[in-house]
């Protein structure tokens, strides 16, 4: 695959290097031999997996304007569920709708380098892999592009688009790790629960508030209420397991004065280090999420994060947080002090897609 300088690259190409180059990527649009009008196509092409190749989908929403789908190649969308999430009815679109709302034809349209801002959704899926390709403008261009900055240039929301893959396809064989459960806890996990937080609060002291002598100091029971099951709970912890070992963990708080019920607060978060490249904090994270969207009480979810933490700043940011400021010297370690990124999302129903 051979860059070629961008002159020479179809009008529709030009467009999509220049938004690139305009959102400050060094990535190449190339031109392809052969079509990569569908991801199986484009990823016998490139010699890559089906599942790297970001599939741009466009519907139309009951409203007139259009809504694009990134999904990954493997993933078909389900149509409901993207229906749930930008919080309008959706329709096909035809050929001639696609290249008035993108600019660009059906089998080319790339995530960026349209007319008008459009109403972005990616597959969540998608950020489980190291590098992807997206289409390049038209049904033989592509240009790579990591996850992260998929999520950069478009802006899009990060959900949750299908139930399944397509029919005899799977994840690359790199995917095929130990699967983690992830489960809400319960008082009989206070145990393990207790152990996993006192190794976080001793090797990741900057992440967080309490300290190991605060939290050892408190008896098992405390660990056990923070996981009852009650209609009074206001607390609850999700935890991600290796076969019995747990290895991951994230709670939800929830507000219970009158005027602040609505929000809740993401707490707790802390996966092992031998297991922070398996995707298992994205799981927690959106588990916590979906639970909290499922609860039809919870509006809103905060959570504060170590302005140092650009990891888990990332990570927030790709479960689809946004940062409403930045509080200074908020926690001393010793004779320093931390700054806290302050994050919210909007998680209920009826919440505005744009």
């Amino acid at each position: 695959m051979d860059c070629v300088p961008i002159e020479q690259l179809p009008q529709s190409a030009q467009r999509v290097q220049r938004a690139l180059e305009g959102h400050g990527m060094a990535a190449r649009v190339v031109v392809l031999p052969h079509s990569t009008r569908t991801a199986v196509d484009a990823a016998a092409a490139i010699g890559c997996s089906v599942a790297q190749i970001v599939k741009s989908l466009v519907f139309r929403a009951d409203s007139g304007d259009a809504v694009l789908v990134l999904a990954s190649g493997i993933n078909r969308v389900d149509v409901e569920m993207l229906a749930g999430h930008a919080g309008v009815r959706l329709g096909k679109a035809d050929a001639d709708f696609v290249r008035t709302a993108t600019g660009f034809a059906i089998g080319g349209v790339p995530p960026v380098g349209h007319p008008g801002p459009l109403a972005t959704f990616i597959d969540r899926d998608l950020l489980e892999l190291g590098s992807l390709w997206a289409a390049g403008g038209t049904p033989h261009a592509i240009f790579p592009v990591s996850p992260q900055e998929l999520v950069r240039i478009t802006g899009g929301h990060v959900v949750p688009v299908t139930g399944a893959s397509a029919p005899g396809e799977s994840w690359p064989s790199a995917h095929r790790m130990p699967c983690p459960e992830v489960r809400r806890l319960a008082p009989p996990d206070a145990p393990l629960h207790r152990k996993l937080m006192l190794e976080a609060y001793a090797f990741s002291a900057e992440a967080f508030t309490s300290s190991v002598t605060e939290r050892e100091a408190l008896p098992l029971q405390w660990w056990a209420d923070r996981m009852a099951d009650t209609p009074s709970a206001s607390e609850l912890v999700f935890g991600a397991f290796i076969g019995e070992e747990l290895v991951g963990a994230a709670g939800l708080s929830v507000e219970r004065r009158e005027r602040t019920r609505h929000k809740a607060t993401l707490f707790g978060m802390y996966v092992r280090p031998a297991h922070r490249e398996g995707g298992i904090g994205g799981l927690l994270v959106r588990s916590i999420l979906r639970h909290a969207r499922e609860s039809g009480r919870v509006e809103v979810v905060q959570l504060t994060v170590s302005e140092r933490n650009a990891g888990a700043i990332s990570l927030y940011a790709r479960c689809g947080f946004l940062c409403f400021g930045t509080e200074p010297m908020a926690v001393k370690l010793g004779e320093s002090y931390i700054n806290k990124v302050h994050m919210w999302q909007r998680v209920a129903p009826d919440a505005p897609w744009r």
